[in-house]
């Protein structure tokens, strides 16, 4: 097991923030995931109310594909805060940024609006408060309109 897979196994599954953050998701919200350089993909899913990350393709459809550099991976890890606004804004900030070191990229959004509200990845973003939701607003995304229609631009293109 490699170093990255290791790292973001403990994100997802022990860091304090993004662990309150994963209590909001339902069970069998799962998300493709990619260290880039490595072959081997990995899945984060929801298993009752404990995330898990493991080796292999999901036994369930993924709802979203993310392709996270080792950069990232690290710099998310090395956030020491039990704030879901303080991470998620580092998270869209890495997602945003396009820093080939330190990025993290949509590969595919397989699940439309209504499952991601099903599944409680809004309610995820309304925790994380007004850090997060400001962050999406100044992107044009700061509210459920905005958000429907990003998420269905880009399952367009698949």
């Amino acid at each position: 097991m490699s170093e990255a897979f290791e790292d973001i196994k403990r994100l997802f599954e022990s860091n304090g923030s993004v662990n309150k953050a994963c209590r909001h998701l339902k069970n069998g919200a799962a998300i493709g995931l990619t260290i880039q350089g490595e072959d081997e993909p990995l899945h984060f899913i929801m298993q009752g109310k404990d995330p898990a990350v493991s080796y292999g393709a999901c036994a369930v459809p993924t709802d979203i594909d993310l392709l996270f550099t080792p950069g990232a991976i690290r710099r998310l890890s090395e956030q020491e805060t039990d704030s879901i606004g303080d991470m998620g804004l580092l998270f869209l900030q890495l997602m945003a940024s396009h820093d080939p070191e330190y990025d993290i990229v949509i590969k595919s959004i397989n699940a439309g609006f209504l499952s991601f509200a099903r599944k409680g990845y809004f309610s995820v973003v309304a925790a994380a408060g007004p850090k997060v939701l400001g962050f999406l607003a100044k992107k044009g995304l700061g509210n459920p309109a905005g958000l429907k229609r990003a998420i269905d631009r880009r399952r367009k293109k698949k």
